[in-house]
């Protein structure tokens, strides 16, 4: 290979097209996704799928501070950007996921102080009410179960 590209070890939890198609691209290398499963995701016990959607958040935000320190990134300014605007839904959102699985959880003395330390969780929330919504009449309504469950299965 010209460009000795691989993947990081680090990768391996979450995300791994994404950060690979990316090394890929900051270093004009051709890489070619095509659109067919080559694997299927289980749901076992420490599989990628079981993971809550802010541990999963929380390791995207390791790699992508990995590559913000990368020379490669750091001389392409677009790049830069992109990763830092990347960065920052991220950790909007791990704050969201944490507030959301701890009401799950039932610890709401922490939830508070989740939503103290955050107050735009009711932004994100109000932003997702129409996806929410939608998957309850799904669920409730129409009886369709495996929506709901599948939707549920990281929280």
């Amino acid at each position: 290979m010209q460009h000795q590209l691989a993947y990081l070890p680090m990768q391996h939890t979450v995300d791994l097209d994404f950060w690979f198609t990316l090394s890929c691209l900051a270093h004009g290398a051709y890489c070619l996704l095509v659109p067919k499963p080559y694997y299927f995701l289980r749901t076992r016990g420490n599989s990628t799928m079981m993971t809550t959607n802010s541990v999963r958040l929380k390791k995207s935000i390791e790699v992508a501070q990995v590559y913000l320190k990368q020379d490669i990134f750091r001389q392409n300014s677009p790049s830069m950007q992109a990763l830092s605007v990347n960065l920052s839904t991220f950790k909007r959102y791990r704050d969201y996921f944490r507030i959301v699985e701890t009401l799950k959880a039932k610890k709401y003395t922490l939830a508070l102080l989740n939503l103290w330390q955050n107050p735009k969780f009711f932004i994100i929330l109000i932003a997702r009410l129409p996806g929410i919504f939608s998957r309850w009449f799904q669920c409730f309504i129409l009886g369709a179960r495996s929506t709901y469950k599948t939707a549920h299965l990281r929280n």
